[in-house]
């Protein structure tokens, strides 16, 4: 894919991510889907990116640390839990 980017995610792309959601899913997001990508989104220790085309946002990760798995020996894990692209 040519003009296609990838960077974190920033608080000001969570509308759009909802519109991308709203795309795939064929259903409305709910206002706790977006408050969920807004929390991850503001902690630096996530890995939360989008995918841009052209300036557009076409596509998103969102992950998150963990850290319940210390109790088994690890000192954190990541979990992605959400990955859309439109294009």
């Amino acid at each position: 894919m040519e003009n296609v980017g990838i960077r974190r995610l920033r608080l000001e792309d969570v509308e759009e991510i909802g519109k991308i959601q709203e795309q795939i899913t064929q259903s409305a997001v709910t206002p706790d889907f977006l408050d969920i990508v807004r929390e991850y989104a503001g902690k630096p220790e996530n890995a939360c990116f989008v995918a841009e085309r052209d300036s557009r946002i076409v596509g998103f990760m969102i992950s998150r640390i963990l850290s319940f798995f210390k109790t088994l020996g690890f000192d954190r894990s990541d979990f992605i839990n959400l990955r859309r692209v439109l294009e």
